[in-house]
């Protein structure tokens, strides 16, 4: 490869002084730039695809949306960059949230109200364990996502909303351990177009259900 580029050089300088060396010695230098090329060919085969390789994964990482900057420090996105627990087929997650909270009011029995991520005053609290993680099968497109939760989360969040109390049914504990449970599948279309179908985490604005994507701690 590197005599290519040197006979590719010396071509180049050729053109600039073509009008000092004779057409027979045009003719030399072309025919000893083809050996060149063709000797380099002989030698590593794969070039050429290499090359076409080399393009086309440069075009796919131009088509990513906003793949020209770091986003991650934007209001409800995940700060990691990397993940421990990644595979081909599967990436991991835990997440553990221990606190202490202060309330001025001294509540008798510790009780918060009005926060989604703090349930207990002037102790400390094992708010929320979160551990799961996503499927997706590269070829097909195929994708799934498993997180359960634990701490003082699974019992506050489910007390804040209320429309678990329409009907006849115990819906407070039907889904208290899951936060987030989907299948579906992923299309190389239109810069990436995921279908999927399931129970997601949910957003206020940009504040994200996982407590540690914001910049404050409701």
């Amino acid at each position: 490869m590197k005599k290519t580029m040197i006979a590719l050089a010396l071509f180049a300088s050729t053109n600039l002084f073509a009008q000092t060396i004779s057409k027979q010695e045009r003719q030399e230098i072309i025919k000893e730039i083809r050996k060149e090329i063709l000797d380099s060919l002989k030698n590593n085969p794969n070039l050429i695809d290499e090359i076409t390789k080399d393009k086309g994964d440069t075009a796919k990482r131009k088509s990513e949306p906003f793949a020209w900057g770091d986003f991650s420090w934007v209001q409800g996105n995940n700060r990691q960059k990397n993940s421990l627990l990644k595979s081909k087929y599967f990436t991991g997650g835990v997440t553990i949230d221990c606190n202490y909270n202060y309330n001025f009011v001294n509540p008798i029995d510790h009780t918060n109200s009005g926060s989604t991520a703090t349930f207990r005053s002037n102790e400390f609290n094992l708010s929320y364990i979160e551990a799961g993680g996503e499927f997706y099968e590269p070829k097909s497109g195929a994708r799934a996502k498993l997180m359960l939760q634990f701490g003082s989360r699974a019992t506050g969040i489910p007390r804040n909303d209320n429309t678990p109390l329409r009907g006849q049914f115990d819906l407070y504990n039907a889904l208290r351990y899951v936060t987030e449970g989907y299948a579906g599948i992923h299309l190389n279309k239109m810069h990436g177009i995921n279908i999927d179908f399931g129970i997601f985490k949910s957003y206020v604005g940009l504040l994200s259900y996982n407590i540690q994507f914001g910049w404050i701690y409701p």
